[in-house]
């Protein structure tokens, strides 16, 4: 007779009965449920109370992504699971992917007689997260406070045996945000209860992008206007070929935008207009779709009413 219980779930009550450990890591990391990964450069289109206060100060969106994930309430019960990792990569490649924050499982603090009760329905574990109110939903910010630290030697003065010692202090630092213009790649992955918190899923499991912060349109002064990144190089990092761009951002709702070369002749012209972006992507090619050679360049901007602006920038190829 067939089982009245999903596969789903058949699979689950499996893992919570030990199943889990007896299985090759390729099946491991196969079998956890989707999450369900979206991400948003601008504010998330999410109507929970509980978003609109955690993100109230983010409505510009400016330089930040929002990621959201659908938590499985049967999964996060399974002895194996720990938490969840968060992952931001630029251009999609997996292999050089920086972890950024780790959601861990933890044993549950006790003050007297009342347990702080995680929202995974267990009284043993707890949330490292701080609200737990976002029933259902996994919420990240980048930026968020996204640290780390490094172990730097120091002399101590002190000499034994004929040398001195040195020692090692933990140094705080902070890592960078997402930057505006910036394809961003972000992976969420499940994450097992050893004290790394290793991955229980592959970084393409649960991924999504590319995402490209932005900022509000500029109203008033084209001076703010910038070119991203300027010099350009076709051997950068985020250089893909196929998928170059400069972009020009904190542009207002309208713009012209005349591209030069230094010797006056004309390369390019983008039209710009948008009430939510203020970024316009160019290919990094002329009119005839061809790839333009190392130089400097000289951009015009022109507004429809009557406003202009003259810059320059420098592509190496």
């Amino acid at each position: 007779m067939p089982s009245p219980f999903s596969p789903r779930l058949r699979f689950l009550a499996a893992l919570a009965l030990g199943a889990l450990a007896a299985l090759p890591g390729p099946a491991r990391a196969q079998q956890w449920p989707s999450l369900h990964l979206r991400g948003f450069a601008l504010r998330p289109p999410y109507n929970a109370e509980v978003v609109d206060t955690v993100v109230a100060h983010f409505r510009n969106a400016d330089q930040t992504v929002f990621l959201l994930w659908d938590r499985d309430t049967l999964a996060e019960k399974v002895p194996a699971f720990g938490g969840y990792n968060v992952y931001r990569t630029v251009g999609g490649d997996t292999t050089h992917m920086e972890l950024l924050r780790r959601y861990a499982l933890q044993p549950a603090r006790i003050f007297g007689n009342a347990v702080i009760n995680p929202d995974n329905g267990s009284s043993s574990r707890m949330w490292t997260w701080r609200d737990n109110k976002l029933k259902g939903v996994g919420l990240f910010i980048d930026p968020d406070s996204i640290f780390y630290f490094d172990r730097i030697p120091f002399h101590t003065g002190q000499i034994r045996g004929g040398v001195e010692e040195i020692d090692t202090i933990n140094v705080r630092g902070t890592m960078p945000g997402p930057k505006n213009g910036f394809e961003l790649y972000y992976a969420v992955t499940y994450c097992d209860t050893t004290e790394n918190g290793e991955d229980l899923t592959p970084l393409s499991a649960n991924m999504v992008g590319p995402i490209r912060p932005t900022g509000a349109p500029v109203a008033g002064n084209l001076d703010a206007v910038k070119v991203v990144p300027n010099p350009y190089s076709f051997h950068a990092d985020w250089d893909l070929p196929g998928r170059r761009k400069i972009r020009f951002t904190n542009l207002p709702v309208q713009v012209t935008i005349d591209i030069y070369t230094a010797d006056g002749a004309r390369v390019r012209t983008l039209s710009h207009s948008s009430t939510l972006d203020n970024g316009e992507d160019w290919d990094v090619k002329n009119g005839q779709g061809q790839d333009i050679g190392s130089g400097i360049y000289i951009f015009r901007l022109a507004t429809p009413d009557g406003r202009t602006r003259v810059g320059r920038f420098t592509v190496i190829r």
